[in-house]
């Protein structure tokens, strides 16, 4: 972080920016097959502008070079396979020419924002109005973890505090959950230490705080950093255990429930109007009601089946193709097409929140960004 002449901070690390994004959204999340994280440019570079945007094109390096920021997340990974060089005469080579040599650093949050709780789809969710928005289709549970380390007593808020703000002590609705006995701990320091407590070559006892909590996989590694920056010893004692208890759900989609039951036409209307669009693709019975909703923004046909299953009424996603609806009259559900760039769009001005809440030095701006599919009405 560099600060003016002021004291005021003006700019941070490209890498303090996605690491915090990275709590919201952590890369484990993201599906096998994504390259979610940097793409291209240097981490540690410091960011006074910076450019949100869903795909990372052409249009949206030139809008950041022109308007001079200096980094530019998107949703949408620019490198998906590896590639063999670097050139102008494709369109990915020329987009990472054009920003290295404009210095500028790119980095994606797809499928694990997707995932994530109140990213894409709880994004879509909300700004359909659904309510008793629940996970759709189960993409694994995340491991939880039990930190158990032993510090002096005057030390163990400072530490406490460490650790949950790295995202510790988390249980159900409850924060800051921690666990803290007294005992006597012991050690002798060796030949080439600095002992915070106590003199080298003497046996030493201490009273001490067995300090634990619970941490997600995703958090463990920072909050084992922020524990031992924390910490007054050289050497902290503790111990990380992998917890056979389940963990957080994780899930692609969202299923909810209109306010009303409405037929199929006038649920059609809300959504073209809350996704701002002039038509919409769909099958099905424009008089059949409508309540449960289930979603994925982007490119989701393949769950179609798994939301006739969880007994929704209608299916919503992006990137229909003819063999969906097919399917999707088989299975007597409705399918409805809002296009990849409409239900995914709504995540841009949360990340900008998100963000801004923690940089509020930083100038955060939404790409002007439209979708690569036009229709002519005829």
């Amino acid at each position: 972080m560099e600060r003016d002449r002021g004291g005021i901070s003006m700019s941070f690390s490209f890498k303090a920016i996605t690491d915090y994004l990275a709590q919201w959204a952590p890369l484990n999340y993201a599906e096998d097959w994504d390259n979610a994280g940097l793409q291209v440019g240097d981490e540690k570079k410091e960011v006074r502008k910076l450019l949100l945007a869903l795909t990372p094109s052409e249009n949206i390096i030139n809008q950041a070079v022109n308007g001079g920021y200096d980094a530019i997340i998107t949703h949408h990974p620019l490198l998906f396979k590896s590639i063999k060089s670097v050139t102008p005469k494709t369109a990915e080579g020329r987009k990472i020419i054009k920003l290295i040599q404009n210095d500028l650093v790119l980095a994606s949050f797809h499928t694990n924002l997707d995932i994530a709780a109140d990213g894409v789809n709880d994004c879509l969710a909300n700004a359909l109005g659904l309510e008793n928005v629940t996970h759709f289709v189960p993409m694994g549970v995340e491991k939880y973890y039990k930190i158990v380390v032993y510090v002096p007593n005057e030390f163990k808020n400072l530490v406490r505090e460490a650790v949950c703000a790295a995202g510790c002590g988390h249980v159900g609705n409850y924060k800051d959950c921690t666990f803290q006995a007294k005992g006597k701990g012991t050690f002798t320091p060796l030949d080439g230490t600095n002992p915070f407590i106590g003199k080298v070559g003497e046996l030493t006892y201490t009273d001490e705080i067995r300090l634990e909590t619970i941490v997600p996989e995703s958090k463990l590694n920072m909050a084992l950093v922020a524990m031992i920056a924390a910490h007054p010893y050289e050497e902290p004692a503790y111990d990380v255990y992998e917890l056979a208890k389940m963990g957080k759900k994780r899930s692609i989609g969202r299923i909810g429930y209109l306010p009303d039951e409405l037929p199929l036409e006038d649920v059609l209307k809300h959504i073209a109007k809350i996704l701002n669009l002039e038509q919409l693709g769909y099958s099905g019975d424009l008089a059949k009601n409508v309540r449960k909703i289930a979603l994925c923004g982007g490119s989701g046909g393949e769950y179609l089946a798994n939301a006739q299953e969880a007994g929704a009424d209608l299916y919503l996603t992006g990137d229909v193709k003819f063999h969906d609806y097919q399917k999707a009259e088989e299975l007597g559900i409705a399918l409805v097409d809002g296009g990849h760039f409409a239900t995914e769009k709504f995540i841009l001005p949360q990340m900008r929140e998100y963000l801004a809440a923690e940089f509020p030095d930083l100038e955060i701006n939404i790409a002007e960004e439209r979708d690569f599919k036009q229709i002519m009405h005829i």
